[in-house]
């Protein structure tokens, strides 16, 4: 029986089919590229990383560190690696071009694990061989117009190029944008003058270790370590945390695929249900030749089962240009290169779910058919299906909103995250199918009457018996839906962050000035023309205590929150100031005035960020100790601050009054404007020549920088919101086979009532325009609601709506969609009359 309805219904079952297997691509084709990478970094942890295990710390290791890491490096398997890393300005001599680089000055073999790539080929080996020569990250050559063999100055000091490293263990994608790699020997570092009191440097040391004494030194020494504030990379941490940074997007973006799914899971739903009611007779007939309810159940469910089969088997064919198209459009996001392929666990995963949804979307119609009388084959224009009782239609609902939230927790990997989709899912379904059934019986208790007979027909067409208005409205409108939301926002955040509101908004940044260079630096700026918009002192601290509890005692908490140990390990930048910022609000607690603090009258007060006093648990009147170049300071939190962040502005978590930290050894940043980019690079260019060790970041390049990695990540979302609008396309394409018989009929009265071809036609095409407009103009209005949310709520940014650009998406969805469903129901109009009633009577 499965067997000859399958042969029966082959076409129809094809594109039931179709609307699943799409959402089943996005689903497989994102675990298989997650898979791909997991794989990879997996295979090449060592690599990536570069050793065993890698220590960082600010400040060179001390006494206690040294004591814990001797014996450690007496069972290395070979001497350590020690890598001394900070930013600088690089100057190409030749070009005269200059730019922020990440120094990286290496005493000993690096990398340990894996190889650099350079071009020329196999110039590492050279590395160290002779002083004055220096590898560069590949784009640094094009961002400064250079070459190899090219001289480069840092500091006081001019370096040979010998190679573009293409790759080396440490970094990818868009990080060497914004800082491109210098590589050194560390006795050329210490003559480029570049390292003073207050550098902000970076200590590395790389070991290579029996894999079986790593994590039980760290167990032993982690205390140590995180006293004295030095971080450790293991390669199984190094794994995990590249694994879940590049699963967090897939993850996402694989929710857009889920949403393909479930809309898919909906219009088979609506094809299942016609297709039972046109097996009624067939039912009612087996009933009577000794079929039992179970037989029934067994026949149709294993139809679902080979729809589900079919459905996802055509979503893993899909999947493979999409595969291919990704690691492309995902480009630099991408932690490491992958060989990409369907694994048997991507297709059981998608084989399993394209299953899974067909026996949901069954599961109804085939108990209706189980509780088909035989008595209908005799009275079978009298006999109408009884629904469901209500226990039955809730245990339905009940299994399918859990399957729902299920799937969306799996995919999200996040139980927050998962929820909140579900519930967003069900809350965009909802208002498309409210909006539906609220235009349904609007129609039906006002039709419009001055109306010509084929519009008033093809209007009434949208509520007539077993009619799928709701569920195209809900497909289509959703899918306009993914796609406008995900534009609105992308386009709200990049304006954001390109927005020049002010004339005089800095464009770039000066940091590691030392307290005697401020003045000359300021010079220099007014030389070239540039306005200071903001300056800043730096002091580097730790907090020592909160309201007398050390820190010691709360990290040897281990329900600590991640919170308040985020706040409790991190290095602090603090500044002191006695008047508020323009970026600053006080919310509670009471400023200092000018003069009112004095230097030897602790405990000073000082000022929080409002969310950093949330994860630290204090309020105002709390006290914390703070460690600042060795000295212990106790502070008193007199107000708490609100900082928008997203103004280029010196923001700072902790602000302590002027008179507390004037005489602290300090640094200073400073913020500029300087319009003409030409203008620049000529400052940047002096500037390193003048003071070598001071940093300047073009604000430009990391916007730049960030527009990039949103737009690889808008096309691929948008990409797959397109899948979603081909869910919509194929259930509308659908909907019109489901409904074909019905519609010949009918086509077949209105032509013997007299009713012409091109009467027909326009029927159908009112049908079509309504159907679309109603889901366009839905669609479009939830997303800009959606994005406003988004933009607002998650990103803290006001919200310009693009009214242009969602109207444009909302008219090419309401003309493909009006396309798509005119064609798709103009079956029956060609068709003559006693045609149609041959075929009905044969």
């Amino acid at each position: 029986m499965v067997r000859r309805e399958l042969r029966a219904g082959a076409r129809r079952f094809g594109f039931y089919g179709s609307c699943m297997a799409i959402g089943i691509a996005v689903v497989v084709c994102l675990h298989s590229l997650r898979e791909a990478v997991n794989e990879a970094v997996d295979l090449r942890s060592k690599e990536l990383l570069g050793a065993d295990l890698r220590l960082e710390s600010r400040d060179p290791f001390g006494p206690e560190v040294l004591a814990a890491v001797g014996p450690l490096e007496a069972r290395a398997l070979q001497a350590p690696t020690r890598v001394t890393r900070l930013g600088s300005m690089a100057l190409a001599e030749r070009s005269g071009r200059s730019r922020l680089v990440d120094l990286l000055a290496i005493d000993g073999e690096y990398p340990i694990y894996g190889e650099v790539w350079t071009e020329p080929r196999d110039r590492w080996a050279e590395f160290g061989a002779e002083p004055g020569r220096v590898f560069v990250d590949s784009t640094l050559l094009l961002q400064l117009d250079i070459a190899v063999g090219d001289r480069l100055r840092l500091g006081s000091e001019s370096f040979e190029i010998l190679a573009a490293v293409k790759k080396a263990p440490g970094r990818f994608g868009l990080q060497a944008e914004v800082a491109p790699r210098v590589f050194l020997m560390k006795s050329d570092l210490d003559r480029t003058g570049l390292v003073v009191e207050g550098s902000m440097v970076a200590h590395l040391r790389y070991l290579k270790l029996p894999g079986e004494i790593v994590d039980p030194w760290l167990e032993q020494h982690e205390n140590t370590l995180e006293e004295a504030r030095v971080r450790f990379q293991t390669v199984g941490g190094y794994q995990e945390d590249m694994s879940e940074a590049f699963g967090n997007l897939t993850r996402y973006l694989g929710l857009v695929g889920l949403a393909a799914l479930v809309l898919g899971s909906i219009g088979v739903a609506a094809g299942v249900r016609v297709f039972v009611r046109e097996k009624l007779d067939a039912v009612a007939l087996l009933r009577s030749i000794g079929a039992s309810p179970g037989d029934v159940v067994a026949i149709y469910t294993g139809l679902a089962i080979c729809l589900g089969l079919a459905a996802g088997t055509l979503g893993i064919l899909l999947c493979l240009p999409l595969i291919a198209m990704l690691p492309s459009l995902l480009g630099d996001l991408l932690p490491v290169e992958v060989r990409l392929g369907v694994g048997p666990r991507a297709i059981a995963t998608g084989l399993g779910l394209s299953v899974w949804a067909t026996l949901l979307c069954a599961m109804g119609p085939v108990l209706d058919l189980a509780r088909v009388a035989p008595l209908r084959a005799l009275r079978r224009d009298f006999d109408e299906l009884r629904p469901r009782g209500n226990r039955g239609r809730v245990a339905v609902i009940a299994i399918v909103a859990i399957s729902v939230l299920v799937a969306s927790i799996w995919q999200a990997g996040s139980l927050r995250i998962g929820v909140f989709f579900a519930v967003g899912l069900v809350a965009t379904v909802g208002t498309l199918a409210v909006a539906a059934l609220a235009l349904i019986r609007l129609l039906r208790r006002h039709p419009p009457k001055i109306f010509a007979y084929w519009a008033r027909q093809g209007i009434a067409n949208l509520f007539r018996p077993r009619n799928h208005t709701l569920p195209t409205t809900i497909a289509i409108g959703f899918a306009l839906f993914v796609v406008a939301t995900v534009h609105a926002v992308q386009r709200n955040v990049l304006e954001e962050m390109a927005a020049d509101s002010r004339p005089d908004r800095p464009n770039f940044v000066l940091f590691d000035v030392q307290r005697d260079q401020v003045e000359g630096v300021q010079a220099l700026l007014a030389e070239h023309g540039a306005g200071i918009t903001d300056q800043a002192p730096l002091i580097s601290a730790r907090l020592s205590a909160i309201d007398g509890v050390s820190r010691g005692d709360f990290l040897a908490d281990e329900e600590l929150s991640r919170e308040l140990r985020w706040g409790l390990q991190r290095e602090y930048r603090l500044t002191y100031s006695d008047t508020l910022r323009e970026s600053e609000e006080l919310v509670a607690g009471r400023w200092w005035a000018p003069g009112e603090v004095k230097g030897e009258s602790p405990p000073y007060p000082v000022s929080l960020e409002r969310d950093l006093a949330n994860s630290l648990g204090v309020r105002v009147g709390g006290r914390l100790r703070w460690r600042i170049q060795g000295v212990e300071v106790e502070t008193r939190v007199a107000s708490l601050r609100q900082v928008d962040w997203g103004r280029m502005a010196t923001n700072f978590f902790v602000v302590f009054p002027s008179a507390a930290l004037e005489q602290a050894p300090q640094s200073t940043v400073l913020l500029a404007h300087l319009a003409e980019e030409a203008a620049r690079a000529e400052m940047q260019r002096d500037l390193v020549g003048r003071f070598p060790n001071v940093s300047a970041l073009d604000a430009t390049l990391i916007l730049r920088s960030l527009d990039t990695m949103l737009v690889q990540i808008g096309i691929a979302i948008r990409l797959l919101s397109l899948f979603t609008l081909g869910t919509g396309i194929a259930i509308l394409i659908a909907a019109s086979i489901a409904a074909r018989t019905e519609r010949a009929r009918e086509a077949l009265l209105l032509r013997v009532l007299g009713a012409s071809r091109p009467v027909l036609r326009r029927i159908v095409a009112t049908e079509a325009v309504v159907l679309a407009g109603l889901a366009a103009a839905v669609g479009g209005l939830l997303s800009a609601i959606a994005a406003w949310a988004v933009v607002v709520f998650v990103f803290e940014m006001d919200f310009a709506p693009p009214i242009l650009d969602l109207f444009g998406l909302a008219s090419a969805t309401f003309v493909v969609t009006a396309l798509f469903g005119g064609i798709g129901g103009a079956t029956g109009a060609a068709e003559s009359p006693q045609a149609a009633l041959r075929r009905e009577a044969g």
